[in-house]
């Protein structure tokens, strides 16, 4: 070997700095583009919605169903959540809440199409099911239910509509007068006041009996607040007065 050619000394240990900080970047791409992919498939679900309306409404019932179903997987991938398992609880805010509004009507135009075969009643089943989940939380509630019970008359599944309204009815039972009032089951008002409900009142004889009779009392109430904006301003004036002086009163938090 001639002096020219020296062989190569020993390399120089890695940066372990400059090793993590690499790292971290490829992390953080990897965050950013899956962040990315989901603000794209969430705005994708705007279009879907449209087209599935669009389509229902020219009674190209198969084209609308192909439409909801991708909103929905949509809806699955952003949450993580497993196919037809998505949740009321996952919109826990004012700008994601009036989503549920948008749900509950998807699946309302399902459950009508899904009812015209019998090759699809799991799916119709499913489908009832979820309309009966959200609905409740809707301001949509008392106009929606009203429909399914006019369109159960001619349903050809009679016992799934049904079942639509018993559920419904029972899971609106949360606050009647305060999420008509709000027009928002999530409302931090209405909250507190379920919480209160959950927390406090339902530890006392009292408290009990109060319930019981507002269930019975409170639908017909919020069927008029429904139907009034001035009685949805006062009554949210007098709510949210409430509201503060109860989680004064018991640090509801």
């Amino acid at each position: 070997m001639s002096e020219d050619q020296k062989p190569p000394g020993p390399q120089a240990p890695p940066d372990k700095a400059a090793l993590k900080q690499a790292a971290d970047d490829r992390r953080q791409a990897k965050r950013v583009a899956k962040e990315q992919q989901r603000l794209n498939l969430w705005r994708s679900r705007v279009h879907l919605i449209k087209e599935a309306r669009e389509r229902f409404a020219m009674k190209d019932f198969p084209g609308a169903v192909v439409a909801y179903e991708k909103y929905f997987r949509v809806l699955e991938i952003i949450y993580e959540a497993k196919p037809n398992e998505i949740q009321v609880s996952f919109f826990n805010n004012s700008a994601r809440a009036k989503e549920l509004v948008v749900i509950a009507s998807a699946y309302w135009d399902m459950v009508r199409i899904y009812d015209q075969s019998a090759r699809f009643h799991q799916r119709l089943t499913q489908c009832a099911e979820k309309l009966a989940m959200f609905l409740p939380f809707t301001p949509i509630y008392g106009e929606l239910l009203r429909k399914v019970e006019d369109y159960k008359k001619s349903a050809k599944n009679k016992d799934v509509f049904d079942r639509i309204l018993k559920q419904a009815r029972k899971k609106k039972g949360r606050c009647f007068i305060a999420t008509a009032a709000f027009e928002d089951p999530l409302h931090p008002t209405v909250v507190t006041l379920t919480k209160f409900r959950d927390e406090i009142l339902i530890t006392h004889g009292f408290g009990k009996a109060f319930i019981k009779v507002y269930y019975k009392v409170s639908p017909p109430v919020a069927d008029i607040l429904d139907h009034s904006e001035l009685l949805k301003s006062v009554t949210r004036k007098s709510l949210s007065s409430v509201a503060r002086h109860l989680t004064r009163k018991y640090n509801l938090k």
